[in-house]
């Protein structure tokens, strides 16, 4: 009776075990799975940050390359209790300001006459999730650099120099 009792403990051992190793080899790709998408979740977030952060930085740079003339005008000024980076330009008779600056979380952008009354809220949305937009001239070496901050802290910034007038 006991060599019974034996081999049908032994044969539950050899069906429990595998069921054990299996079911802990469930648990851990689990937490593997859940580990892994934690971490794609966060590069994600930092690569959309980074990218918004390049895209406002370089757009702002080409604007400047292609506003680097002496037909064109470019400083900073501080409308409606905003700063803005301007860029003006002539046109048939008439003064036009292009306005790049930040409000409400988003870097923006608009077109006005000059003389008109600036109202930050109805600029042109260029990049959402922005978190700050600084900007500082040197007239004596004609440079203008700005810096554009992410929601997860990063900073990018980049000096350019205005070639084809003066900085104000």
């Amino acid at each position: 009776m006991s060599s019974i009792n034996s081999k049908s403990k032994s044969h539950a051992m050899e069906i429990i075990f595998p069921l054990l190793l299996f079911g802990l080899f469930a648990v851990m790709s689990l937490f593997l799975v859940i580990i892994g998408s934690d971490v794609y979740t966060k590069i994600v977030k930092n690569s959309d940050d980074n990218s918004k952060i390049r895209t406002s930085v370089s757009y702002l740079a080409n604007k400047m390359r292609a506003y680097d003339s002496e037909e064109y005008k470019v400083y900073v000024d501080r409308m409606s209790d905003v700063e803005v980076l301007v860029f003006e330009e002539d046109v048939a008779g008439y003064t036009y300001q292009n306005l790049v600056y930040y409000y409400d979380g988003a870097l923006r952008e608009v077109m006005i006459q000059k003389g008109y009354t600036f109202s930050p809220e109805f600029g042109e949305l260029l990049v959402e999730g922005v978190t700050g937009f600084w900007i500082e001239t040197n007239p004596e070496r004609d440079v203008v650099s700005f810096t554009v901050a992410g929601a997860r802290g990063t900073q990018q910034s980049m000096e350019i120099t205005y070639r084809s007038g003066d900085i104000k």
